[in-house]
């Protein structure tokens, strides 16, 4: 009867371990799926800046950001990312998950990718991440 006992015991502790370990990497990758746009914002802008805006300085409209990118870029956007803040740049998605991050405040279309400023250790696509 001790012996069974003690089998029981271990096939418990064992499956119990394991139906645990499965269970914490479900729910890592669930919070991880569940965040996924918000940690790859975080991952792809947090060494962008745009060049300083004045003060003056105001904000083009949708409608002004897309004419402009199309100066230099082919492509129908399927998403824009905006942020509150000026110094933020906005996202622009395409199909593919390619992103390409311009200047919100940018008046001529050279300067809506050429004035993004990465991080001076790191190399960055100012086209965006494919």
């Amino acid at each position: 009867m001790k012996r069974f006992r003690k089998l029981i015991f271990w096939c418990h502790l064992i499956a119990g371990t394991l139906a645990g370990i499965i269970i914490f990497i479900m729910s890592v990758t669930g919070v991880l799926l569940a965040f996924e746009k918000q940690l790859t914002v975080w991952a792809d802008t947090r060494s962008y800046t745009v060049a300083a805006p004045s003060t003056d300085a105001s904000r083009l409209s949708v409608e002004q950001l897309l004419a402009k990118l199309r100066e230099t870029e082919s492509g129908i956007p399927t998403g824009i990312t905006m942020y509150e803040d000026k110094a933020r740049p906005v996202m622009i998605s395409y199909a593919g998950g390619r992103n390409l991050f311009v200047n919100p405040c940018a008046q001529d279309a050279a300067q809506t990718i050429s004035q993004l400023k990465p991080c001076p250790n790191r190399r960055i696509d100012y086209y965006g991440f494919h």
